[in-house]
């Protein structure tokens, strides 16, 4: 596997780069907008350029981490805003902002519904969205307003007189919105927005801890089968071939968790065999869950270190009449290495797999992971 694969970029430090190219953009826009004296295109930029730092905000206050797939369809929208304004001013652009504030209420809304936080249906997920977007264009025009009403400035076509198209324009981007999420989640029950709860869920193991720790969720992450972000572990400590205890089974889940700690975080499940078919922990022989949980608990202590604890979310769930181990796994703001006959040894997820890292790939790695820290 070539250094390549291994040292990738971290999902940070691909955020950072896209984020500060688009503020780039915008502020080479507004000095560009400033030749030309249009200020209701540049307060447009500027609005844009200030709505970049809001996912920053939000993950700071609620200390949350957010999928890169949220932020790319944030920016898109936010991008489109600009490109629109410039280019189809006033009824489009309008629209647009109906339809795009109605998707993001869509889908917080449909986050809670899938965690089981609130008992609804989908059409009050559309009614919500509809409202959150018809919400936040009434506080755009207030805002424009006020623009025109003490700085005499009109963004875009409308000016203060036409307010109120501008309102019922966003309204009809929210309809469309709602309503178009509104058909999709109701014929379409595996639908993509399943996926973006799952990217959020994985990224924040003690956020929805209802919904991640369900029968539907788990076998729909059983489907997907093993990547960069999930594994699929036997057992804990039985060698299935030999059917006796094996600490190398010990070591290869102590080893996965370890991977995931070094990089973005992930899911291990152990009762699952490679090819996706739950085997169940049974197969560990322990008198009960409780004695096969305390096992676990003490390899982390061993091998990981109770000080990583926080960082290892872990639950027992039943999965078509057998016992799974789910494992949930943040990543760590420092360097963790696995103990292993007093040495100790350092792994990373590449691709499928964990991969021990030695010598300088070691340092460049811990270097460029956890300088910030």
């Amino acid at each position: 596997m070539g250094e390549d694969s291994v040292f990738k970029i971290n999902l940070t430090s691909k955020r950072f780069v896209v984020f500060q190219l688009v503020r780039l953009f915008l502020i080479l826009s507004i000095f560009a907008e400033v030749q030309t004296k249009r200020w209701d295109i540049i307060i447009v930029n500027l609005v844009v350029l200030s709505l970049t730092f809001l996912p920053i905000i939000i993950e700071k206050i609620l200390s949350i981490a957010l999928p890169m797939k949220f932020f790319m369809l944030y920016l898109t929208c936010l991008l489109l805003s600009v490109y629109l304004e410039k280019i189809l001013a006033g009824i489009v652009l309008q629209i647009f902002l109906g339809a795009s504030l109605g998707i993001i209420g869509f889908v917080l809304m449909y986050l809670l519904y899938s965690n089981n936080r609130i008992k609804t249906s989908d059409i009050f997920i559309a009614v919500f969205s509809f409202c959150f977007s018809v919400s936040l264009g009434a506080i755009w025009e207030v805002f424009r307003y006020f623009l025109a009403v003490f700085f005499g400035m009109g963004v875009g076509d409308f000016s203060i007189n036409y307010t109120a198209w501008g309102l019922i324009f966003t309204m009809i981007g929210a309809f469309i919105a709602s309503t178009s999420g509104y058909l999709y989640i109701h014929n379409n029950k595996n639908n993509s927005l399943n996926k973006l709860a799952s990217a959020l869920m994985r990224k924040n193991p003690r956020l929805l801890s209802d919904f991640e720790n369900s029968v539907d969720f788990i076998r729909d992450l059983i489907k997907k089968g093993e990547n960069e972000a999930l594994e699929f572990k036997s057992t804990l400590r039985t060698n299935l071939h030999t059917k006796k205890i094996d600490k190398k089974m010990e070591h290869a889940v102590m080893k996965s968790i370890t991977s995931f700690l070094n990089t973005d975080g992930g899911t291990l499940l152990v009762g699952v065999l490679d090819d996706g078919k739950v085997k169940g922990i049974e197969a560990d022989s322990f008198s009960d869950t409780d004695n096969f949980y305390r096992h676990f608990t003490n390899l982390v202590k061993d091998h990981i270190g109770p000080e990583h604890l926080p960082y290892i979310k872990s639950n027992v769930i039943l999965v078509e009449d057998k016992t799974i181990l789910k494992v949930d796994c943040s990543s760590s703001d420092k360097e963790v290495f696995l103990k292993s006959d007093k040495l100790e040894e350092f792994y990373i997820r590449a691709g499928a797999s964990s991969v021990r890292l030695e010598g300088s790939k070691l340092i460049d790695y811990v270097s460029k992971k956890f300088e910030k820290n």
